[in-house]
């Protein structure tokens, strides 16, 4: 038996489901504003004197996260946004320049250096960027980062290097950069984590 208090119900429920599209409009919550919203993947921490620790989820086995070095903190962006500088996806971590863009952004790989005490650019060091693969035993593309990690064949995990880069970015800007990290804090790889900071 139907009864005033359904009827009500059901009325309040259709007046719900009319209104809903425009309260949607209203919070923001339509395909081009869901569409625009950064997706998650790059977390930032501050910490402390400049320097950054940001971490990249880049477990997606087909596309690249991207990050773009000038922007704010480091914003993540997109392969069709002009001025990302760095693509990260599981281990590969790749430049806007060379063979995998046009923004001319360049690493120098600076061995024996502390983080810490790195406060302004070499003046002798040699810039490199991503190119194809060269004479050598694999048939992957030769990326200024190819070498950050190493990896341990018996138990199957990699660690970064202990090793401080440059990455000169697609506005001209100077950062040092070290990788700290390839797992998430439960242990899930392709969480690529590092430390940057702007240089003088």
């Amino acid at each position: 038996m139907i009864t005033l208090r359904h009827i009500n119900n059901i009325a309040a429920l259709s007046l719900c489901v009319l209104l809903m599209p425009a309260c949607a409009e209203d919070l923001g919550l339509d395909g081009d504003d869901a569409a625009n919203e950064d997706s998650g993947l790059i977390e930032h921490e501050d910490q402390g004197e400049g320097v950054t620790r940001t971490q990249v989820d880049g477990t997606d086995e087909a596309d690249h996260v991207y990050l773009d070095l000038d922007l704010d903190m480091g914003t993540e962006t997109s392969l069709d946004d002009p001025g990302w500088d760095l693509g990260f996806r599981r281990y590969d971590v790749i430049v806007d320049g060379g063979i995998h863009g046009d923004a001319g952004v360049e690493v120098a790989v600076l061995d024996g250096e502390a983080f810490d005490s790195l406060l302004a650019v070499p003046s002798d060091v040699q810039w490199i960027t991503d190119e194809a693969d060269g004479d050598d035993e694999d048939m992957d593309p030769d990326t200024a980062f190819v070498d950050w990690y190493d990896y341990d064949f018996m138990t199957h995990v990699l660690t970064p290097k202990d090793r401080v880069y440059l990455v000169r970015s697609s506005e001209g800007a100077v950062f040092k950069l070290q990788f700290v990290d390839y797992y998430s804090s439960a242990g899930t790889s392709g969480f690529v984590s590092f430390d940057w900071a702007a240089l003088n």
